[in-house]
């Protein structure tokens, strides 16, 4: 049966897939907007996130930024494979742990994005080769021929996030270069992140 996201579903989706969970983006529906609304009000107030103008801001800018990953990943006969749903917020995952999520006093710059409407061409670059390394790796570490069912499993992701050949990807000197660009330092790491990061914690 064809079902249609609710404008809260894609809001929760494009928002949590710049985080630690991208398995639980996959399950998408009321699971993912559930987690969303956990993590900016969560019980414990002094962890709720901040709803100000810089956090609308970096929600549009990751908007943006989902949406672009999906005009180049593209669909149908022009698509890099057939596991777009899988491999946009596992990539926007790896870009994450390697910037908000690294605990090295940086973070992702969507103020860039924001401004500019879109993002820049070696940015584009970067994704467009680490989705198509992306769409093999979910292929080659998954335990069931049902790829796109077992993107929503934790366990794909762990295997994924510390695997050599993300490793070796992350360190060449191009896609360095390009998401460095994509930095700023962050003086206080433990609320800068939390505000505009948005780390997804299990």
């Amino acid at each position: 049966m064809w079902y249609k996201q609710s404008a809260q579903e894609l809001l929760a989706k494009y928002s949590s897939s710049w985080g630690d969970t991208p398995y639980m983006v996959k399950k998408g529906g009321e699971k993912v907007f559930r987690h969303f609304i956990e993590k900016i009000s969560p019980e414990d107030n002094s962890l709720a996130v901040e709803i100000d103008r810089d956090f609308y801001e970096d929600l549009i800018a990751k908007i943006i930024l989902f949406r672009r990953l999906e005009k180049i990943y593209g669909q149908g006969m022009n698509s890099m494979g057939q596991l777009r749903a899988a491999v946009i917020p596992y990539s926007l995952s790896v870009a994450y742990i390697n910037t908000d999520g690294s605990n090295q006093g940086i973070k992702f710059n969507f103020s860039k994005i924001w401004k500019k409407g879109d993002i820049e061409d070696d940015l584009a670059e970067y994704f467009k080769k680490l989705m198509l390394l992306m769409n093999n790796l979910i292929k080659n570490y998954s335990s069931s021929d049902d790829f796109g069912e077992y993107s929503k499993n934790p366990e794909l992701w762990n295997r994924i996030k510390s695997c050599e050949e993300i490793r070796h990807f992350l360190a060449e000197k191009d896609n360095e270069e390009s998401i460095k660009n994509y930095t700023v330092e962050c003086l206080d790491k433990t609320s800068k992140i939390v505000l505009t990061g948005f780390p997804i914690v299990m």
